[in-house]
């Protein structure tokens, strides 16, 4: 019973760090201010705002490409999918 709350407990824990991880990306994009002096690409195209989008494709097979091809039309020259 103790190795698996101690198993269960782990795996809270790498559950937390990734989310800690992304949500540091995602603060760090957005706040992200850079050299006033070079503009950001997104800004040449149209002054654009920056956004991140995330799809989580877990059991979503047959939605998650429907999805993407939502997503890939609206993408600049200077946007970037990762």
């Amino acid at each position: 019973m103790i190795l698996f709350e101690l198993l269960l407990g782990g795996a809270a824990l790498l559950d937390l760090l990734a989310a800690t991880v992304l949500f540091a990306e995602v603060v760090l994009a957005v706040t992200r201010r850079g050299n006033p002096a070079v503009p950001l690409p997104e800004i040449q195209e149209g002054n654009r705002s920056r956004l991140a989008v995330v799809i989580h494709p877990h059991n979503e097979a047959s939605v998650f490409s429907s999805a993407l091809r939502s997503v890939v039309p609206q993408l600049g020259k200077a946007d970037r999918s990762q």
